[in-house]
């Protein structure tokens, strides 16, 4: 019996001694997992300075293919257009932009944001004071909060990025200098607190989009808003959401919905809508298709060549902004 009862205690004591070398092994083993994961996402996240349009840009890659635009020397100067790919042989698509990434690069001029960006970190051109212009064909989903809070020079923004939904608190706070915006009329829902804070010299905004959810009480606050034209029917809406024409010192305009015209002389697809006033149009902010390389613009419109309408043609008395920046 004292034999028995001593092989099982010998044999528990083998099982125990098993269980831990095994539990060491697999501890070890997990360490090292561990640290060479953190090597390798370090190499990764390596940042990396590549010239390219005449810019150094600071960049790192994630391993799958998709580069972020970390930082360019503040003392670059004049158009920065930032590239869709960076890498040995265009091997990065550039999707993402650093918050802070252009913040204070007091000379820079113009920029152009492309198709390939799917997201723009905070601040990302806050203080740029010399930004005079910017084009954003991205597809991000957020205008990120204080983008560009404190660019005083900029007077020129084509939102040509569709699939917009957010614009961020103070995105666009302090930009004394911006008369009129167009805002995409395609998915937008929000804009957040104090977006166009201090924008003195704004005067007219154009909300199209008819899924306007979400705006700030002081969105607009200290700035010179006059008019705000929405869509058709769309004024329920926005009051709805939270733009109050009576606390803002302002009138909202419907706008009536898009109308197109193909030229057929050089196959590319207006939108325009027309006035109150008979013969008269103004353009539209979109042509299709969106790269389509524009340089100058008709003086009328043909709706009869389209074989649909008995209307002649109507003369252009004005033309959104953002018309050329297709």
């Amino acid at each position: 019996m004292k034999r028995t009862s001593q092989a099982v205690r010998l044999k528990c004591c083998a099982r125990v001694r098993a269980g831990r070398d095994i539990r060491n092994w697999f501890g070890g083993a997990v360490k090292a997992l561990a640290v060479g994961l953190a090597v390798a996402l370090a190499g990764v996240a390596q940042a990396t300075v590549e010239n390219k349009n005449g810019v150094d840009w600071t960049y790192s890659d994630d391993g799958m293919g998709n580069a972020t635009i970390e930082s360019i020397p503040k003392d670059t100067e004049g158009e920065v257009n930032i590239p869709p790919k960076l890498g040995p042989g265009d091997c990065y698509t550039v999707a993402h932009i650093a918050a802070d990434a252009f913040k204070d690069c007091t000379l820079i001029k113009r920029t152009h944001i492309p198709s390939s960006v799917e997201s723009v970190g905070a601040s990302a051109f806050e203080g740029c004071t010399a930004l005079e212009s910017a084009e954003l064909t991205g597809s991000m989903t957020t205008l990120p909060d204080r983008m560009f809070k404190g660019c005083a020079a900029l007077k020129s923004v084509g939102l040509m990025s569709y699939s917009l939904v957010t614009i961020g608190a103070n995105a666009f706070g302090g930009c004394i200098a911006l008369e009129s915006i167009v805002l995409p009329e395609d998915e937008l829902t929000t804009i957040g607190s104090g977006a166009f804070n201090g924008c003195s010299a704004l005067k007219e905004v154009t909300m199209k989009s008819k899924k306007m959810a979400s705006i700030a009480a002081n969105a607009f606050s200290g700035s010179g808003l006059k008019t705000v034209y929405v869509a058709e029917g769309q004024t329920a809406t926005v009051t709805a959401a939270g733009l109050d024409p009576s606390a803002g010192g302002f009138t909202i305009k419907e706008i009536s919905d898009v109308k197109t015209w193909e030229d057929t002389t050089t196959t590319i697809i207006w939108s325009y809508r027309k006035s109150a006033k008979m013969r008269k149009s103004t353009m539209a902010v979109r042509v299709v298709p969106p790269s389509t390389s524009v340089t100058s613009v008709p003086s009328r419109f043909h709706p009869r060549s389209m074989g649909t309408q008995r209307l002649l043609s109507a003369k252009v008395r004005s033309m959104d902004a953002t018309t050329l920046r297709a």
